[in-house]
């Protein structure tokens, strides 16, 4: 046997536990380190980013199954050490640039190799049914920095409430609040591009369960009743 095939029998029986396990790390992520963070007025970064940015880089190599996603993965991995090491040798707008691509494209591979886990062949498990919740959760966090990202190039693009300001914690909030249409009103787009972006993830946190999610639970109660 190959070490590819070692590493898709491996893969193989971690999958769909990791994409339960996913779930658990995100909810921990989001509604318990963010709101932390934003309480304490911290910042995380550098090494605390790149913590994080491994840890999903992890999740991906367990669940990826093709070279080519196993290749980008290692090239994650490889560009969030780099961004760890190198960040306290950067100008702060550099460092969080760099941040912001490496994050990004942790998330979005991620958020890739998780819809062919869940969408892929066979039959849809409790696993499964977590894995398209994990891609809801991941949707937050992508829209996260890529508002991140508008505010890096332009810092009034949001008014923010008094007290607030824009770091990581915040911005996720604003995700979430956006992608639930609750909408507090305490952070506010202003650019017309964060207004866009605002609006297309609504649309997306409003179809995607009531679609998706509602299917992928139905078809997984049949398959238990069989």
């Amino acid at each position: 046997m190959t070490p590819w095939d070692r590493l898709r029998a491996w893969q193989t029986e971690v999958r769909e536990p990791a994409l339960s396990l996913l779930v658990v790390y995100l909810l921990f992520l989001e509604f318990v380190l963010a709101p932390w963070e934003v309480e304490a007025g911290l910042d995380v970064r550098r090494g605390g980013s790149g913590v994080i940015a491994a840890g999903f880089a992890g999740f991906a190599f367990c669940i990826v199954r093709t070279r080519l996603g196993v290749a980008l993965v290692l090239g994650v991995c490889l560009m969030a050490i780099l961004g760890w090491i190198l960040g306290g040798f950067m100008p702060p707008s550099a460092e969080i640039r760099i941040e912001l691509i490496v994050k990004f494209a942790v998330l979005v591979l991620l958020t890739g190799a998780i819809g062919a886990a869940v969408f892929g062949p066979g039959a849809i498990t409790l696993h499964r049914v977590l894995g398209a919740v994990a891609i809801y959760l991941m949707v937050a966090l992508i829209f996260a920095q890529a508002f991140g990202a508008i505010v890096s190039l332009d810092p009034h693009a949001y008014q923010f409430a008094p007290g607030n300001h824009p770091g990581d914690g915040q911005l996720l909030y604003f995700s979430f609040a956006t992608l639930t249409t609750a909408g507090y009103g305490d952070i506010v787009p202003v650019d017309p591009f964060a207004r866009s972006l605002a609006s297309l993830e609504a649309v997306f946190g409003q179809l995607y369960p009531a679609t998706v999610l509602a299917r992928l639970l139905t078809l997984e109660l049949e398959a238990r009743r069989r």
